[in-house]
């Protein structure tokens, strides 16, 4: 919990010349900090500043060392956990945000996430979606490489990505030929083989670069419908 400290202090800490001006603007234009009673001393506005300015010094301070973290997790575990919650969640977000810089054991997170009751199950299908979310957006970028990995990286995903094949229909669209096959493999591995993505997938058979061909043909065999209209797009390709 953030406590009052000498606003001398606080400055003489910053060692800037402006520093003072600094913490005014802070208190008076961003609300960040407050003062106390007799204005000398100065403490964090917001609880959520503090713990996550927090988390990320254990972070910074505990590193890859797993004694730290054990006595840290065991003093955590002997408090009110309901008072220590938002703390707790602070120091797990800053854990998997810095952790793999910082070397922090895998374990720490985990057993934040616990200690917070977090339904890590449901918070691991919650990434996921959003993982998702900037991958889709990331197929309509300027830069050709990363809408080529975009669409990579949603094939890895693979049956959990299906929401995603709308955008990746529009993929099949693109000015380059390998986002265009990258994404048929991927929608291939989706197993959504609703009408726009056949329509999508056959109309890819009559591309100009035989590699985009390929990975629709690949993907229509992989969805396994047999109608008349992808059974006819296959055969001409023979």
């Amino acid at each position: 919990k953030p406590s009052y400290v000498e606003r001398d202090a606080v400055v003489k800490a910053l060692g800037e010349i402006k520093a003072d001006a600094r913490l005014q603007y802070f208190e008076g234009k961003l609300l960040l900090i407050k003062s106390g009673y007799n204005k000398d001393t100065i403490s964090f506005a917001l609880d959520p500043l503090a713990e996550y300015l927090a988390g990320l010094y254990l972070v910074d301070s505990y590193r890859e060392n797993e004694t730290s973290w054990r006595e840290f997790l065991a003093q955590a575990e002997s408090k009110p956990q309901e008072e220590i919650k938002g703390f707790l969640l602070a120091v797990r977000d800053c854990c998997l945000s810095k952790g793999s810089q910082a070397k922090v054991p895998g374990f720490v997170a985990e057993e934040l996430g616990k200690l917070a009751g977090v339904d890590l199950e449901a918070l691991k299908q919650e990434q996921l979606k959003r993982r998702i979310r900037r991958l889709t957006d990331d197929l309509f970028v300027p830069e050709v490489e990363d809408r080529r990995r975009a669409a990579e990286e949603l094939g890895k995903i693979g049956v959990a990505a299906k929401f995603a094949a709308p955008t990746l229909l529009r993929a099949l669209k693109d000015e380059d030929y390998e986002v265009r096959a990258i994404a048929a493999s991927t929608l291939g591995k989706l197993g959504n083989a609703s009408e726009p993505v056949l329509q999508g997938l056959l109309a890819l058979l009559q591309d100009q670069d035989s590699y985009v061909r390929l990975c629709a043909a690949e993907a229509l065999g992989k969805l396994g419908n047999a109608s008349e209209p992808v059974l006819q797009g296959l055969l001409a390709l023979l």
